[in-house]
């Protein structure tokens, strides 16, 4: 098929890869989305976008390549989209085979990218190139609307009368020091978590690189960041994001220290998410997890999620000859 490559230009092209973005997720994408995460991106972070070019002038697909500076030196990220109408047609190929060239240029040696679990295409595309299966992570949903909050009613406080704390950081109005306090909570939980292979590839970003994604957010407020604490150990996380363009929040992360897990405290942290959800009034709340996360996924069917989907994360091992 006749099409042109170049590269992108933000101002002019948001919208179009919104809308194919869209195609895609199971929510809707909005340009102003898009302009959040270029202005939230670390500084040192590599990202290459190329679009193809229909003889119309037609934007029909795109690839974007992205590094972040706390992964793995040739780990990249990679993701193709094509307007559904002109799939087939070669294009995601033309599309790949330029995002090679230009890997080659970065001495990349390891491909990371997800398919969602109901593009069946996607799948086949990615593993006719040399990509496997890494994991699979489950998209949950709970309607703010249905939801029994009665159910619960000694959570948290029974937890509080054993000595856990509950707050956010719009409680303690929170310093650079409460910030840190927050990353080293983070990496706690995380070096505790990340079991499958690829993910011990990667460790967690630095503090400026934290700052910058989370508290420099559009998405961020600090009433929707939960702690809980056990005397001054932070020890728990939850966090709340809301999109206004869908009316919906995004719990998009809780985690608790491995000493203190089965006690509970992760539903609390939930439970005090859905509450602020309901606070701010939105339709639902999302949350994801990753398929072999027994334990939080336990806790998801307890408060009533239903899942909605998935997508499949797939990595790929890459030479170039020189």
């Amino acid at each position: 098929m006749d099409i042109r490559l170049r590269t992108l230009n933000p101002n002019q092209d948001y919208p179009r890869l919104a809308d194919l973005l869209s195609t895609t997720e199971l929510e809707p994408v909005s340009p102003d989305m898009l302009l959040a995460r270029q202005q939230s991106a670390p500084p040192a972070q590599v990202q290459h976008t190329t679009l193809a070019i229909s003889t119309q002038n037609s934007v029909l697909g795109f690839s974007q390549i992205l590094h972040n500076p706390w992964v793995h030196r040739g780990q990249f990220w990679i993701s193709i989209v094509i307007d559904p109408a002109w799939r087939r047609r070669g294009i995601g190929s033309a599309l790949y085979d330029h995002a090679l060239a230009f890997l080659d240029t970065q001495e990349a040696n390891l491909l990371i990218t997800q398919v969602r679990d109901n593009s069946a295409p996607g799948l086949e595309f990615a593993l006719h190139r040399g990509f496997t299966l890494t994991s699979y992570t489950l998209e949950s949903w709970l309607y703010l609307s249905d939801f029994d909050y009665a159910r619960f009613h000694d959570f948290p406080e029974h937890l509080q009368a054993s000595g856990i704390q509950f707050f956010t950081l719009a409680d303690i109005e929170a310093t650079n020091e409460h910030q840190r306090w927050l990353y080293d909570l983070h990496r706690r939980i995380y070096e505790t978590g990340s079991n499958s292979a690829h993910k011990k590839r990667v460790s967690i970003s630095s503090f400026h690189d934290f700052q910058r994604m989370l508290f420099l957010a559009p998405w961020f407020r600090p009433e929707g960041q939960f702690i809980a604490a056990d005397g001054e150990r932070w020890m728990g996380t939850a966090t709340v994001s809301h999109y206004i363009n869908c009316n919906s929040m995004h719990n998009t992360f809780t985690g608790v220290e491995r000493a203190y897990r089965g006690r509970g405290i992760a539903l609390a942290l939930k439970l005090l998410a859905i509450r602020y959800a309901r606070q701010r009034r939105a339709d639902y709340i999302l949350t994801r997890n990753d398929a072999e996360n027994a334990a939080m996924l336990a806790i998801n069917r307890k408060l009533g999620y239903q899942i909605k989907g998935g997508y499949f994360s797939l990595a790929c091992r890459i030479e170039f000859a020189h």
